[in-house]
């Protein structure tokens, strides 16, 4: 199973090492953006073909690329209209070198839901289904940093949600 290694809190990082954290914070911070415009294969081309993805909950990995995809496509749609929001924080990384980079991401995940009372500053009000942590490692590919692992492990979760059940996993606010 994928661990991330050491973390020295407070290290001042190199000028290279800055570059490569910020390289790695767009490619997950664009990911999240994709999901939410549900551009499934778009996101999942920020991964290297042989990527090892530990979904949250389970014990062994998804392998490739496609797996992730299709995982995806069954989460980001798993009802007709669906619309998220993910919101990266508590970025922290680990080992960074030119051969690789390992960080912690702390993730709000919300639904967009229509706001039917017609209140509020927009037409949907959030959700929030929970919060989860990811612990990833990025590689250089062509001039870009890439996801290769992604271990993702669930902190909380809204009260709706069945102990142990994945959003992607539960239809509901049908016809959104």
């Amino acid at each position: 199973m994928f661990e991330l290694s050491e973390h020295v809190t407070g290290r001042v990082r190199t000028g290279d090492e800055l570059a490569v954290i910020k390289a790695c914070e767009d490619t997950f911070i664009t990911f999240c953006d994709l999901m939410d415009e549900g551009k499934v294969e778009e996101a999942a081309a920020l991964h290297v073909e042989d990527l090892v993805f530990y979904d949250a909950g389970l014990d062994q990995p998804r392998i490739g690329r496609q797996a992730l995809y299709d995982r995806m496509m069954k989460v980001r749609f798993s009802y007709p209209g669906r619309r998220t929001l993910h919101t990266p924080s508590n970025f922290r990384f680990h080992a960074v070198s030119q051969e690789a980079a390992e960080c912690r991401v702390v993730i709000a995940l919300m639904d967009l839901v229509k706001n039917p009372s017609g209140r509020g500053i927009g037409r949907y009000s959030t959700e929030l289904l929970g919060y989860a942590a990811e612990e990833c490692r990025f590689v250089p590919r062509d001039g870009r940093w890439l996801f290769q692992t992604r271990k993702v492990r669930f902190l909380a979760g809204a009260p709706r949600l069945p102990l142990g059940t994945l959003p992607g996993d539960l239809p509901w606010n049908e016809g959104a």
